[in-house]
């Protein structure tokens, strides 16, 4: 049976019997948004590493020396252990130092 154009209206519509697939993206509005649902559950905890950030931090420190000396460098740890490794100290000669910044 072919049914004409515009022969089945709202009255001849069962409610509740259309689906959202019977109809065009754009001719169905949003309702409106329910409640959030209740949280889910905390995932498992990984077990913490030794703490190596493994990131590169450059310090570049100007200081006039009077005589030549040494030089000591120290890393502090809030909590945890830290470690310093592949440190590089270069000291260079110069005429006179000025602070132009």
């Amino acid at each position: 049976m072919q049914l004409k154009a515009n022969a089945v209206t709202t009255g001849k519509v069962l409610n509740g019997t259309l689906l959202g697939a019977d109809f065009k993206a754009s001719q169905v509005p949003f309702g409106k948004i329910g409640p959030a649902g209740p949280a889910g559950r905390q995932g498992p905890q990984e077990p913490r590493g030794p703490g190596t950030a493994n990131s590169t931090l450059t310090t570049i420190v100007v200081n006039e020396y009077a005589a030549a000396g040494s030089a000591d460098f120290q890393c502090q740890a809030n909590t945890g252990t830290l470690a310093a490794n592949f440190i590089k100290i270069a000291a260079i000669r110069v005429a006179n130092l000025t602070n132009s910044g």
